[in-house]
């Protein structure tokens, strides 16, 4: 799911609120009628004001704006009037009016008076909360990292493969923790395959949407899928890509193991790179590359944009494959 397609929901769903109000009002306002003449017939010259000022505007232009002011403190009077009412007949002075969930908003997921309309809290929640629910049952967890399962073999003379494990877990950890002022903007995991770079990945991600922060994971094929897309102008694709070049945090896994597309591959990955270490955008990837494979494959220009050290912290796990 995007994070447009988590706003379309959004705004469904208030959408669905405003109108479950509406029906209790009319609800309310049809079983009052039906029992209590005057609450009906102070209810009938309420619904009626707009039109008489209308008409009486029409004919009396001169006075459109006194008509105006008078409509409104007889629509005042009037609600005092229901509400007094509703009180004699043993009902609360607003059940005809009830509360909406969010006040500030009133459940429209939008605060009013800006333009462009600013987005509820409210609002922003639901979608973090749709975006939450896609992760469905991943099982990656930060407090799911187990230490036992990793050998300690010496990788150095000083330090073995679970001690280098455990430090690269804690910078990952930390990243999360500090999140949106991170120790640097991105986190490039390096090292052969099977030493948890993947897990990691994951718990980034876990941990981000945990806090509410809205990401956007990735496989390398993924990230190909998009920018061929974009590239050939495919229904979309242009919202897609945008949304990976400004999300806030993106996660890409496994680069370097898609195909190569001419005008395609390398292109549009630094575009996408240089685009989102500009704005200092929160960026994690992780790969089985080297930096001479990483040369070699996408080229010099974006080699030297992913050994960039003041965006980069590069975490290199070494160590013997912990799948076998």
């Amino acid at each position: 799911m995007t994070r447009q397609e988590a706003i379309r929901q959004a705004e469904q769903y208030f959408y669905s609120l405003r109108n479950q109000r509406e029906t209790l009002i009319d609800q309310r306002e049809a079983e009052i009628r039906s029992l209590y003449p005057v609450v009906d017939s102070l209810l009938k010259r309420r619904a009626a004001l707009p039109l008489n000022s209308l008409k009486l505007s029409l004919l009396e232009p001169d006075r459109a704006e006194e008509l105006s002011n008078e409509m409104l403190i007889t629509g005042t009077e009037l609600n005092a009037e229901i509400r007094a009412e509703l009180v004699k007949c043993g009902y609360s002075e607003n059940w005809l009016s009830p509360e909406y969930r969010c006040t500030k908003c009133k459940d429209t997921g939008y605060i009013s008076g800006s333009i462009p309309s600013k987005p509820c809290e409210c609002f922003e929640n639901k979608v973090n909360e749709l975006m939450q629910q896609e992760l469905g049952d991943n099982p990656d967890s930060f407090d799911r990292f187990d230490i036992e399962r990793i050998p300690e073999t010496k990788i150095t003379p000083e330090l073995t493969q679970r001690q280098l494990a455990v430090r690269i877990m804690e910078a990952c950890k930390d990243w999360v923790k500090d999140y949106p002022n991170c120790f640097k903007p991105g986190i490039l995991l390096q090292g052969q395959t099977g030493l948890g770079k993947s897990f990691l990945l994951n718990c980034i991600e876990k941990g981000l949407r945990e806090k509410g922060v809205y990401t956007v994971k990735l496989s390398s094929y993924q990230l190909l899928e998009a920018k061929r897309s974009k590239h050939f102008h495919l229904e979309n694709s242009d919202e897609v890509f945008d949304e990976i070049l400004s999300c806030p945090v993106l996660l890409i896994d496994d680069l370097g193991s898609e195909p190569m597309l001419n005008n395609i591959s390398k292109e549009y990955l630094y575009v996408l790179l240089n685009e989102r270490m500009t704005k200092k955008l929160k960026t994690v990837i992780t790969t089985n590359l080297t930096f001479p494979q990483i040369k070699d494959i996408y080229q010099e220009r974006i080699m030297s944009r992913m050994s960039d050290k003041d965006y980069w912290d590069r975490l290199w796990l070494q160590g013997s494959d912990l799948r076998r």
